[in-house]
């Protein structure tokens, strides 16, 4: 039963990811068109995506060990850098 619970958070993690790197990769195209004084934000956002990128793959391994806590504070992480790129997204539309 542990192990089943830890696979579906493990799984929630992934799809999180998942949608993260495409709400970024929507953007991306959106940055390239868009205004100068967005760019750093983007900048910001995507050294942050980077890190989670990395944090996951050296992470993945270790999550099927860890404390549910730990992955509750990666998804939490991964919730809020999707929420940043989806606000930038809402101030490119303007």
């Amino acid at each position: 039963m542990e192990t089943q619970t830890s696979d579906t958070s493990n799984d929630s993690i992934q799809q999180l990811a998942d949608e993260l790197k495409q709400r970024r990769d929507e953007l991306k195209l959106k940055y390239n068109l868009g205004k100068a004084e967005v760019r750093d934000r983007w900048d910001e956002l995507e050294k942050e995506f980077q890190q989670a990128q990395s944090k996951l793959k050296q992470v993945g391994e270790e999550m099927k060990d860890s404390a549910h806590e730990s992955r509750l504070q990666f998804k939490v992480f991964l919730k809020n850098l999707s929420e940043r790129y989806d606000t930038l997204r809402e101030e490119l539309k303007n």
